[in-house]
C-alpha cells in the first residue's frame, strides 16, 4: 500500500516467473512496465532483459521466431529496448 516498487523488485519478480518457468507472465509483466513506465517511474536495465532472454533459452520448443516475435514485433518495438540488448 503506497510502497513503490523499483526495477529491482520488478526484475527479482520477472526473474522467480522464469524460474518456476512461467515465461508468458513473465513477458506480461514485462510488457505491463513497459506500457506504465512513467506511471510507475521504472526504467529497464540490462538485468531486465537477461532475464528475460534465459527465459527464452531455458523453455523447450521455443524457435527464433518467438524471439523476434518479443522483441521486435511492430506492437511492441522501441529502438531503446532493441539497443539495450545489442550494448
Amino acid at each position: 500500500r503506497g510502497v513503490c516498487m523499483d526495477i529491482i523488485a520488478h526484475n527479482t519478480i520477472m526473474d522467480s516467473l522464469i524460474d518456476q518457468q512461467r515465461l508468458p507472465e513473465a513477458f506480461d509483466k514485462y510488457f505491463y512496465l513497459k506500457k506504465n513506465q512513467e506511471k510507475l517511474n521504472v526504467r529497464f536495465d540490462y538485468y531486465t532483459f537477461t532475464s528475460l532472454l534465459k527465459g527464452i533459452r531455458l523453455t523447450p520448443g521455443l524457435n527464433d521466431s518467438w524471439l523476434d516475435k518479443a522483441f521486435y514485433s511492430s506492437k511492441w518495438r522501441d529502438t531503446l529496448d532493441i539497443k539495450c540488448l545489442i550494448c
